[in-house]
């Protein structure tokens, strides 16, 4: 898979904009420049309603709740600080469809959980 860095929300929605056919998972930090990450995955719904998104972020969850128009594209809430091989599962579960429309938390704040599949390899 290739990567595609942003300096903002802004930026992101318009690189998803551009390209949504050929992204497979946004990653998305909450708190962001000029728009939080809630608010660039609520903007790339409405471009796609099947984009799948990750937030990244040092709150807990119910912060996450009550903001319906992104919260459906949220396949995984990555609480930081994480580990690589934390984010390496979270976006394999992603990419794999598991969490498709249910939210997986990852993370030292997260609940525990069973053991999920290693994440699959990058092309």
């Amino acid at each position: 898979h290739e990567v595609t860095t942003c300096d903002g929300g802004k930026e992101a929605v318009r690189i998803y904009e551009e390209g949504w056919a050929n992204i497979d998972l946004v990653i998305l930090d909450l708190m962001m420049p000029d728009m939080n990450g809630l608010a660039a995955l609520a903007a790339m719904k409405k471009v796609n309603p099947d984009v799948q998104g990750m937030i990244i972020t040092g709150h807990a969850e119910n912060d996450l709740l009550g903001q319906a128009d992104a919260e459906a594209a949220i396949s995984t809430i990555l609480h930081k600080p994480f580990e690589w091989a934390e984010l390496t599962e979270a976006v394999g579960l992603a990419l794999s469809g598991q969490q498709k429309l249910g939210k997986t938390d990852v993370g030292p704040t997260a609940e525990p959980r069973a053991a999920a599949p290693a994440a699959a390899g990058g092309e």
